[in-house]
Protein backbone atom coordinates (compact mmCIF):
# COMPACT_ATOMS: atom_id res chain seq x y z
CA UNK A 1 0.00 0.00 0.00
CA UNK A 2 2.67 2.60 0.95
CA UNK A 3 5.01 1.66 -1.64
CA UNK A 4 1.58 2.48 -4.33
CA UNK A 5 1.18 5.69 -2.50
CA UNK A 6 4.57 6.66 -2.79
CA UNK A 7 4.58 5.70 -6.42
CA UNK A 8 1.51 7.39 -7.55
CA UNK A 9 3.03 10.88 -5.56
CA UNK A 10 6.07 10.39 -7.54
CA UNK A 11 4.01 10.39 -10.89
CA UNK A 12 1.83 13.41 -9.74
CA UNK A 13 4.88 15.48 -8.74
CA UNK A 14 6.77 15.13 -11.78
CA UNK A 15 3.58 15.66 -14.13
CA UNK A 16 2.58 18.89 -12.19
CA UNK A 17 6.58 19.53 -12.67
CA UNK A 18 6.82 19.48 -16.12
CA UNK A 19 3.63 21.73 -16.26
CA UNK A 20 5.11 24.74 -14.13
CA UNK A 21 8.20 24.38 -15.94
CA UNK A 22 7.20 25.63 -19.47
CA UNK A 23 9.16 28.40 -20.21
CA UNK A 24 12.13 26.47 -17.83
CA UNK A 25 12.20 23.24 -19.20
CA UNK A 26 15.31 21.33 -17.56
CA UNK A 27 16.38 23.92 -14.78
CA UNK A 28 16.55 22.46 -11.29
CA UNK A 29 15.32 26.33 -9.88
CA UNK A 30 12.44 25.92 -12.33
CA UNK A 31 8.74 24.94 -11.00
CA UNK A 32 5.55 27.38 -10.71
CA UNK A 33 6.67 28.42 -6.67
CA UNK A 34 10.14 29.20 -7.75
CA UNK A 35 8.86 31.28 -10.66
CA UNK A 36 6.68 33.12 -8.65
CA UNK A 37 8.83 34.26 -5.98
CA UNK A 38 11.04 35.29 -8.88
CA UNK A 39 8.32 37.34 -10.30
CA UNK A 40 7.59 39.15 -6.96
CA UNK A 41 11.41 39.88 -6.43
CA UNK A 42 11.93 41.38 -9.95
CA UNK A 43 8.90 43.62 -9.57
CA UNK A 44 10.44 44.85 -6.27
CA UNK A 45 13.78 45.50 -7.87
CA UNK A 46 12.70 46.94 -11.19
CA UNK A 47 13.14 50.12 -9.20
CA UNK A 48 16.21 49.77 -7.63
CA UNK A 49 19.84 51.56 -8.68
CA UNK A 50 23.15 51.50 -8.31
CA UNK A 51 24.48 48.13 -7.06
CA UNK A 52 22.25 44.64 -6.49
CA UNK A 53 23.65 41.37 -5.05
CA UNK A 54 21.70 38.07 -5.45
CA UNK A 55 22.78 35.72 -3.04
CA UNK A 56 22.30 31.86 -4.21
CA UNK A 57 21.97 33.02 -7.63
CA UNK A 58 21.64 29.36 -9.20
CA UNK A 59 21.16 29.19 -12.89
CA UNK A 60 21.25 33.46 -13.29
CA UNK A 61 16.90 32.97 -13.82
CA UNK A 62 16.57 35.96 -11.68
CA UNK A 63 19.06 38.45 -12.16
CA UNK A 64 19.25 37.66 -16.33
CA UNK A 65 15.25 38.69 -16.08
CA UNK A 66 16.05 41.96 -13.68
CA UNK A 67 19.03 42.87 -15.88
CA UNK A 68 17.03 42.94 -18.75
CA UNK A 69 14.16 45.12 -17.33
CA UNK A 70 16.64 47.02 -15.13
CA UNK A 71 19.69 47.63 -17.00
CA UNK A 72 21.34 50.67 -15.31
CA UNK A 73 21.55 48.83 -12.40
CA UNK A 74 24.79 46.62 -11.38
CA UNK A 75 24.52 43.23 -10.18
CA UNK A 76 26.56 40.64 -8.70
CA UNK A 77 25.35 36.95 -8.33
CA UNK A 78 26.65 34.42 -6.26
CA UNK A 79 26.69 30.83 -5.57
CA UNK A 80 28.89 28.16 -4.51
CA UNK A 81 27.54 25.20 -7.07
CA UNK A 82 29.87 25.37 -9.84
CA UNK A 83 27.26 23.53 -12.56
CA UNK A 84 24.74 26.25 -11.72
CA UNK A 85 26.76 29.23 -11.71
CA UNK A 86 28.22 28.16 -15.19
CA UNK A 87 24.60 27.64 -16.79
CA UNK A 88 23.75 31.14 -15.35
CA UNK A 89 27.39 32.81 -17.25
CA UNK A 90 25.53 31.00 -20.18
CA UNK A 91 22.20 32.46 -20.05
CA UNK A 92 23.81 36.20 -19.52
CA UNK A 93 26.14 35.45 -22.68
CA UNK A 94 23.29 34.23 -24.77
CA UNK A 95 21.59 37.53 -23.66
CA UNK A 96 24.69 39.52 -24.39
CA UNK A 97 23.95 40.75 -20.68
CA UNK A 98 27.20 42.86 -19.38
CA UNK A 99 25.67 44.69 -16.31
CA UNK A 100 26.20 40.82 -14.59
CA UNK A 101 29.11 39.55 -12.55
CA UNK A 102 28.79 35.97 -11.37
CA UNK A 103 31.24 34.57 -8.91
CA UNK A 104 32.33 31.39 -6.97
CA UNK A 105 30.98 32.59 -3.37
CA UNK A 106 29.21 31.12 -0.32
CA UNK A 107 26.51 32.88 2.02
CA UNK A 108 28.19 32.55 4.59
CA UNK A 109 31.20 34.22 3.23
CA UNK A 110 30.47 37.05 1.00
CA UNK A 111 33.62 38.34 -0.79
CA UNK A 112 32.80 42.30 -0.59
CA UNK A 113 33.20 44.67 1.67
CA UNK A 114 30.88 46.38 3.57
CA UNK A 115 27.70 48.49 2.88
CA UNK A 116 29.14 47.64 -0.43
CA UNK A 117 25.93 47.26 -2.36
CA UNK A 118 22.39 49.12 -2.42
CA UNK A 119 20.20 46.42 -2.58
CA UNK A 120 20.50 42.62 -1.92
CA UNK A 121 18.14 39.53 -2.76
CA UNK A 122 18.13 36.04 -1.05
CA UNK A 123 15.31 34.31 -2.66
CA UNK A 124 14.62 30.25 -3.03
CA UNK A 125 17.39 29.82 -0.69
CA UNK A 126 16.47 29.76 3.22
CA UNK A 127 14.13 26.61 2.14
CA UNK A 128 17.34 24.53 1.79
CA UNK A 129 19.32 25.97 4.56
CA UNK A 130 20.16 23.50 7.67
CA UNK A 131 18.47 25.43 10.52
CA UNK A 132 16.94 28.57 11.29
CA UNK A 133 20.44 29.65 12.99
CA UNK A 134 21.91 29.27 9.47
CA UNK A 135 19.76 31.48 8.17
CA UNK A 136 20.41 33.65 10.52
CA UNK A 137 24.04 33.77 9.79
CA UNK A 138 23.28 34.66 6.29
CA UNK A 139 21.19 37.39 6.88
CA UNK A 140 23.50 38.77 9.06
CA UNK A 141 26.08 38.54 6.40
CA UNK A 142 23.57 39.46 4.22
CA UNK A 143 22.87 42.85 6.14
CA UNK A 144 26.45 43.54 6.31
CA UNK A 145 27.15 44.14 2.75
CA UNK A 146 24.00 46.01 2.23
CA UNK A 147 24.13 50.26 2.62
CA UNK A 148 22.75 51.61 5.59
CA UNK A 149 19.10 52.33 3.96
CA UNK A 150 19.17 50.05 1.35
CA UNK A 151 16.47 46.93 0.66
CA UNK A 152 17.16 43.40 1.11
CA UNK A 153 14.58 40.87 -0.08
CA UNK A 154 14.60 37.07 0.42
CA UNK A 155 11.62 34.62 0.92
CA UNK A 156 10.97 31.72 3.07
CA UNK A 157 8.48 28.99 3.39
CA UNK A 158 5.97 28.82 5.90
CA UNK A 159 6.12 26.40 8.67
CA UNK A 160 2.61 27.78 9.39
CA UNK A 161 1.04 26.07 6.14
CA UNK A 162 0.24 22.43 7.06
CA UNK A 163 0.63 21.11 3.18
CA UNK A 164 3.97 22.34 2.83
CA UNK A 165 5.06 20.62 6.02
CA UNK A 166 3.54 17.09 4.95
CA UNK A 167 5.14 17.98 1.31
CA UNK A 168 8.40 18.43 2.52
CA UNK A 169 7.99 15.17 5.24
CA UNK A 170 7.55 13.29 2.18
CA UNK A 171 9.16 14.49 -0.65
CA UNK A 172 11.84 12.07 -0.26
CA UNK A 173 9.39 8.90 -1.60
CA UNK A 174 8.38 10.95 -4.60
CA UNK A 175 11.39 13.38 -5.19
CA UNK A 176 14.37 12.14 -6.35
CA UNK A 177 16.34 15.60 -6.58
CA UNK A 178 16.10 15.62 -2.81
CA UNK A 179 18.34 12.96 -2.87
CA UNK A 180 20.44 13.66 -5.64
CA UNK A 181 21.15 16.98 -3.71
CA UNK A 182 21.51 16.45 -0.15
CA UNK A 183 19.51 19.29 0.60
CA UNK A 184 17.36 19.81 3.56
CA UNK A 185 13.77 21.16 2.94
CA UNK A 186 12.48 23.23 5.74
CA UNK A 187 9.95 25.75 6.79
CA UNK A 188 10.27 28.74 9.27
CA UNK A 189 7.74 30.35 11.58
CA UNK A 190 6.76 34.14 10.51
CA UNK A 191 7.49 35.01 14.39
CA UNK A 192 11.22 33.52 14.35
CA UNK A 193 12.12 35.31 11.32
CA UNK A 194 10.75 38.56 12.43
CA UNK A 195 13.36 37.94 15.33
CA UNK A 196 15.52 37.51 13.36
CA UNK A 197 15.32 40.67 11.53
CA UNK A 198 14.94 42.50 14.52
CA UNK A 199 17.90 41.29 16.04
CA UNK A 200 19.99 42.29 12.81
CA UNK A 201 18.39 46.07 12.62
CA UNK A 202 15.72 45.32 9.67
CA UNK A 203 12.83 47.04 9.26
CA UNK A 204 10.00 45.30 7.25
CA UNK A 205 9.06 47.84 4.91
CA UNK A 206 7.07 44.47 2.61
CA UNK A 207 5.29 41.33 3.45
CA UNK A 208 3.90 39.80 0.11
CA UNK A 209 1.95 36.23 0.54
CA UNK A 210 2.36 34.22 -2.23
CA UNK A 211 0.12 31.24 -2.45
CA UNK A 212 -2.83 32.69 -0.53
CA UNK A 213 -2.58 36.53 -0.82
CA UNK A 214 -3.04 38.69 2.64
CA UNK A 215 -3.03 35.33 4.57
CA UNK A 216 -0.64 34.15 6.78
CA UNK A 217 -0.95 30.42 6.21
CA UNK A 218 0.30 31.36 2.22
CA UNK A 219 3.17 28.54 1.49
CA UNK A 220 5.58 31.41 0.86
CA UNK A 221 6.40 34.51 2.45
CA UNK A 222 8.50 37.59 1.03
CA UNK A 223 9.75 39.90 2.86
CA UNK A 224 11.47 43.33 1.64
CA UNK A 225 13.41 44.49 4.76
CA UNK A 226 15.42 48.27 4.98
CA UNK A 227 18.34 48.26 6.68
CA UNK A 228 18.66 50.93 9.48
Amino acid sequence: MTKNFNEMMRKLYYRLHRVSKFREKDEPSGGWWHRRVRQEAVNLCQKYKGRVLEVGCGEGLFLANLAILNPRIEIVGIDNNINKLSKAKERCAINKLNNIELIDANALGIPFSDEYFDGTVCINTFFNMQSIEIVNQALAEIARVCKKGGKIIFDFRNSLNPFLRLKYKFSPYYDATVKEDKLPLNTYNPKDMEKVLSKLNLTIMNKIYIGFPGNILSPIIMIEAEKC
